[in-house]
């Protein structure tokens, strides 16, 4: 019964046999070996303590453990002077050792139980009943084959790596191992049967909506399920799709094709194949063909051969650089000024070559003069700006520049998030020879005709409705629509299995509870956010929400947020209660690409799970926890996340102090993720009660930043950064506790204890033993592995 807790805890390095390759699982343990275990556990800290045990003499096996157990209040001892290093442990000392040493672990059972039922309940001495009850209600101590409890009995050694093993299994500790890949997986569609309401693309809304007869259009299954409310009185109604492309699309859903608690309203997808929800306009690669002899005098000539264009009549709408133009392999980038800059970033979206130096922008400026000069003509040149100011980003039209005074005007300035913006932008060369920006905005011009020199660039011609991409051309996807897909005002409807692209602007917007979105898809979305979900102030009057879900969900290529979920609020920093709130197993990746400012998943509310989401390659952040309250992040995986931006952090609080409860644990920060001055991996800024703790930080600049908090924790993180990295943690304020300091040094530059880092190495040693993992790793995350 006790062979394999004695494996584990000997696989661990808890305990150690007692000579000639002897165990000893009947022998007694002893006071002096429990504290040693304990002590192990902990990573066998360096001691500089007083010894208070006379009994207790140096060069013994278990003289720092006794020495360390004291001073963290695990032990007593047996007077003030003696702690009977080899006297044998009663179970009830056991427990009460235990009990201690939880507390220490940051791990707790509320409850206790009642012992009265053991015939032996009352030798349980005083000072060990409520640790006994502790551990018997966390089934770690339990009873005798005969019935009895045995408090004064003498604990085994084989009994004692059982309770180990069993303390392990019943609480999370703080050392768990993080996520090095997210669980995020590709989410399996079951196959929906006896749906209410039937949709196919070679359907007519002439026919009765079944199986056999499909009507064509989302409006008119809403019309359907308004009728079928009418009669049926139970059961959720069901609404089908077959596989096709449905678009362009724009519901309005109202409280009455809301759904209850009993009976929900669902839209679904139906059997293999995907449903799509297309927003936008097409443009299928065999429309494109090289450019006429006549076309290519709009582009230089050394890569006129190897462009190739399209008719968009009708499909650019009000078209301009800030509209992102998608390709079957993501995202297509713009055609720029200057190509290349001199760190040789040549992303200007991606890798956010800007700055707000002035010796930049001069550069930028001559730059812009001498490529000017090289082309042959400026007819019909289309120059859009790519603008920021602070921590905004913006794309706005360029009115007009003046080639001989090189002043730029923006003509839609208004349009802009920035309250600093409050005329006519411009870019002028000062008295003293040098240039100026006013307001300090960073300028690059995008979508020149003769700056198409590079694969997957495009430039598109507004005015004769033409786009142009350099290479071989891919499908084009182009933003369109002018409202919302998806408008809810209602609650408890769910979206399962449909995917959804090419939206100007918000994908689903609700305001109810109960929502859930399952197993779909956003891509190309060119507004704040993607999905916003908004629970509404009274949801949870009497308890907590019903519960809005996001789960096995993607968000691709948006312009903001991917997600955004607020509510249950009286006002902005005023919760209610409990929004019952769940994110999980989700995807996010190329987010944030325009508005900056914000996350790839912004969350606004109190009492928020989000598990297992795996963030990749977002500008900015990618979770904004401003103004929430009692939100629990575990095992999320951040790769290359907030490479852009000043001011920000891949975990950001924002500057909204009435919020606590928020805990950030076991969660993977990796490559890029706050790699840069003034971008951190946790911006704890101006909150309350966050606790960040047992996160990797792998390869990043900046760890976490606390700048004016209250009541805050940072304890139990690994920081494993390269030689240049930047200050793993920085407080900047009085009310951040940072516990359990590096014990040791080199790769780990970390706040944590010295049993950590012997966890976390271990656990970082066994990827190269483990082909699977290895490989899992090498797939997703390969830096780790260098």
């Amino acid at each position: 019964w006790s062979y394999e807790a004695i494996k584990y805890a000997v696989e661990k390095g808890y305990m150690n046999g007692i000579g000639d390759g002897k165990f000893d699982p009947a022998g007694p343990m002893t006071r002096g070996m429990v504290v040693t275990v304990l002590y192990r556990r902990e990573g066998s800290p360096a001691v500089t303590f007083r010894n208070d045990f006379s009994d207790v003499k140096a060069g013994k096996y278990y003289s720092d453990a006794v020495i360390w157990a004291k001073d963290e209040g695990v032990v007593n001892g047996i007077t003030e002077t003696t702690f009977e290093p080899n006297g044998k442990i009663t179970r009830e000392q056991l427990a009460t050792m235990l009990s201690r040493f939880s507390e220490r672990c940051l791990v707790s059972v509320p409850e206790r139980a009642d012992l009265s039922g053991f015939p032996d309940a009352d030798k349980i001495h005083s000072y060990a009943k409520d640790a006994l009850a502790w551990a018997n209600e966390a089934n770690l101590i339990k009873g005798m084959s005969d019935g009895t409890l045995s408090p004064r009995g003498n604990a085994t050694r084989e009994q004692f790596a059982t309770i180990l093993k069993r303390f392990d299994e019943t609480f999370t500790l703080v050392y768990n191992e993080p996520v090095l890949v997210s669980q995020y997986t590709e989410p399996e569609y079951p196959l929906v049967t006896g749906a209410d309401v039937y949709v196919a693309v070679n359907g007519s809304d002439s026919n009765p909506g079944t199986f056999d007869a499909p009507f064509a259009t989302f409006n008119r299954a809403v019309e359907k399920v308004r009728e079928i409310k009418a009669t049926k009185t139970s059961g959720d109604i069901v609404v089908a799709f077959k596989a096709g492309d449905y678009g362009p699309l724009s519901v309005t859903l109202t409280s009455e094709d809301s759904g209850t608690p009993e009976q929900r309203i669902v839209y679904c997808k139906y059997g293999d194949g995907d449903v799509t929800f297309n927003n936008g306009y097409d443009i299928p690669k065999e429309d494109f063909a090289p450019v006429s002899d006549e076309e290519k005098a709009l582009f230089r000539q050394a890569f006129a051969d190897k462009i190739y264009v399209a008719d968009a009549r009708g499909k650019l709408g009000s078209y301009d650089a800030s509209a992102i133009v998608l390709s079957d392999g993501g995202l297509m980038t713009l055609a720029r000024f200057p190509n290349k800059f001199t760190d040789g970033t040549d992303n200007l979206i991606e890798d956010s070559a800007i700055t707000t130096s002035l010796s930049t922008m001069e550069l930028l400026h001559s730059q812009f003069l001498r490529r000017m000069s090289s082309y042959h003509t400026l007819d019909g040149l289309k120059i859009y700006g790519f603008l920021t100011t602070g921590w905004y980003k913006e794309m706005l039209t360029v009115g007009s520049y003046d080639f001989d005074t090189h002043e730029m005007y923006i003509s839609d300035y208004m349009n802009a998030r920035s309250a600093y913006w409050t005329g006519g932008l411009r870019y002028e060369l000062q008295d003293d020879g040098t240039y100026f920006i006013w307001d300090a905005i960073d300028m690059c011009f995008c979508n020149m005709s003769e700056d198409l020199d590079a694969p997957g660039e495009y430039w598109v011609d507004t005015e004769a409705e033409k786009i142009y991409v350099y290479g071989e051309p891919e499908n084009c996807h182009i933003l369109g629509g002018e409202g919302q897909m998806i408008s809810l005002d209602g609650g408890f409807v769910s979206f399962i299995g449909l995917d959804f692209y090419n939206s100007a602007d918000v994908v689903i917007s609700a305001y109810g509870d109960g929502i859930t979105v399952e197993r779909c898809s956003f891509a190309g979305c060119d507004a704040e956010y993607a999905v916003h979900l908004e629970i509404p102030e009274d949801a949870n009057a009497s308890g907590p929400a019903a519960g809005t879900t996001v789960h096995d969900c993607e968000f691709s290529n948006c312009a903001g947020n991917g997600l955004f979920v607020e509510g249950c609020r009286r006002n902005l920093n005023q919760f209610l209660g409990e929004a019952n709130v769940t994110v999980d197993n989700c995807y996010f990746t190329e987010c944030n690409l325009v508005v900056s400012n914000t996350a790839a998943l912004r969350v606004n509310t109190s009492g928020a799970t989000v598990t297992h989401n795996y963030f990749y390659s977002t500008s900015w952040g990618g979770i904004d926890y401003g103004r929430t309250s009692f939100m629990t992040a575990k095992y999320n995986v951040f790769d290359r996340v907030c490479y852009n931006g000043e001011d920000i952090g891949v975990v950001n609080s924002w500057d909204f102090p009435i919020m606590v409860g928020n805990v950030f644990s076991n969660n993977l920060f990796h490559a890029g993720s706050g790699g840069m001055t003034g971008r951190f991996c946790a911006y704890l800024d101006n909150s309350t009660g966050t606790e960040f703790r047992s996160n990797i930080l792998y390869d990043c600049g900046h760890g976490v930043v606390s700048n004016g908090n209250r009541d805050n924790y940072v304890h139990d993180n690994v920081i494993i950064n390269t030689d240049d990295s930047e200050t793993p943690i920085e407080v900047r304020d009085g009310g951040t506790v940072i516990t359990q300091e590096a014990g040791r040094t080199g790769d780990f530059s970390a706040v944590l204890s010295d049993h950590n880092y012997i966890e976390w190495k271990a656990f970082i040693d066994r990827i190269a033993a483990n082909p699977d993992l290895r490989a899992l790793i090498a797939e997703r995350l390969p830096h780790l592995l260098t």
